[in-house]
């Protein structure tokens, strides 16, 4: 959503991302800093997951953005959540994660769900998604997807375990740090320069994005399933980005797209609720 703001103020996206990450480190910091300090010394310990890691999060992050500008909020969030479809399968196919009837319904409505909010006038995917399939929309899913499967996958084999402040902020700031040279290689290149706007609408995105990628890392930590997390993650950040794209930017909404917010209801309470 604050993607789909910044061209109404001009800010140039790739240096709002450089400072949105160093903005998380600095909130990461400021959260608990006692914590985050005593666990400097075990930055060593997880460079190898995070610092790949942190060059694949720039990379997506800067897909996203463009994907929003040229498609809209909800082809872009809807073609980024379908990455919950592959971190949820590799914790139900090779972590052994309980799969029960409610379960595997959830599962499908939350994938019905996006399919239809992703429509347009009939079922399906839209025509413009179609033809997009292997540019924007294809590569936003695929990175997203490896975003989500890589932050399940270093849980699980415990990288961030009684550290997840710092394996956050230490995402970031890898993300920072390739953003940034990323940025000033474009930059001697063209001349350009930066502009408060570009810090001001950095810091904006940078406070809810630390907060988000910390809640998936403590949820996993403490005990959540993979299987159940993103699919409910996944779902309620669709119906919200749905309805801003509906009532804020004034983007279509359908008769399959109410079907779609049905869909993605029915899913998270499926999902969510401890049934056997």
């Amino acid at each position: 959503m604050i993607f789909k703001i910044f061209p109404w103020y001009k800010v140039d996206v790739r240096r709002a991302i450089v400072i949105n990450y160093f903005t998380c480190v600095a909130t990461a910091w400021l959260t608990d800093f006692s914590n985050f300090n005593a666990s400097l010394p075990h930055l060593g310990e997880m460079i190898h997951w995070s610092l790949p890691m942190g060059i694949m999060f720039f990379t997506v992050f800067v897909v996203i953005g463009k994907t929003v500008a040229n498609h809209g909020v909800m082809v872009a969030t809807t073609s980024q959540k379908l990455s919950l479809i592959i971190p949820v399968l590799v914790a139900l196919i090779f972590f052994g994660e309980t799969l029960t009837p409610w379960k595997i319904s959830g599962l499908m409505a939350a994938v019905m769900a996006v399919v239809f909010i992703n429509s347009n006038g009939s079922f399906g995917l839209s025509s413009a998604l179609l033809k997009t399939t292997f540019s924007l929309p294809f590569l936003t899913w695929l990175g997203s997807s490896m975003v989500d499967l890589s932050l399940f996958l270093s849980e699980r084999k415990g990288v961030s375990a009684d550290h997840g402040l710092l394996f956050t902020a230490s995402l970031f700031g890898f993300a920072g740090l390739t953003g940034l040279i990323y940025v000033m290689i474009q930059d001697f290149k063209s001349g350009e320069k930066w502009s408060r706007i570009d810090v001001i609408a950095g810091i904006m995105l940078g406070i809810p994005n630390f907060f988000s990628i910390y809640l998936i890392v403590v949820l996993l930590a403490g005990g959540w399933q993979g299987s159940v997390l993103f699919p409910m993650l996944n779902v309620s950040i669709i119906l919200l980005t749905t309805l801003t794209g509906i009532f804020l930017f004034k983007e279509d909404f359908t008769s399959n797209r109410i079907k779609g917010f049905v869909l993605a209801v029915a899913a998270i309470v499926l999902l969510s609720l401890p049934w056997k």
